[in-house]
C-alpha cells in the first residue's frame, strides 16, 4: 500500500526500475523507491482483520508437474 504514502509518479518510477532489475516483491519496490528518492516510508503492517472479505479467496497450490514440462528434470516444491 505504498501508494498511500507517496505520489503515483514516484511509485511508478520505482516499479519500472524494479521490473527492469527483475525484482518482483513489494519490499524490493519499497527499497528501490527509498534509494531513488532518499525518503524512508513507514509502512503499516497488513492486518487481515481489516480485510475480512479476503478470507473468501481460495488459492490452489501450484502444480509443479505443469512446470516440469519446461525443464529437463523434475521440479521440487519447497515450503
Amino acid at each position: 500500500m505504498l501508494h498511500r504514502e507517496t505520489s503515483w509518479e514516484a511509485l511508478a518510477g520505482a516499479v519500472e526500475e524494479t521490473l527492469r532489475q527483475g525484482i518482483y516483491q513489494a519490499a524490493g519496490v519499497k527499497q528501490i523507491f527509498e534509494n531513488m528518492t532518499g525518503k524512508y516510508l513507514e509502512t503499516t503492517p497488513f492486518t487481515p482483520s481489516h480485510y475480512p472479505h479476503l478470507a473468501n479467496y481460495k488459492i490452489d497450490r501450484p502444480r509443479v508437474s505443469k512446470f516440469d514440462q519446461l525443464l529437463d528434470r523434475p521440479g521440487v516444491m519447497v515450503h
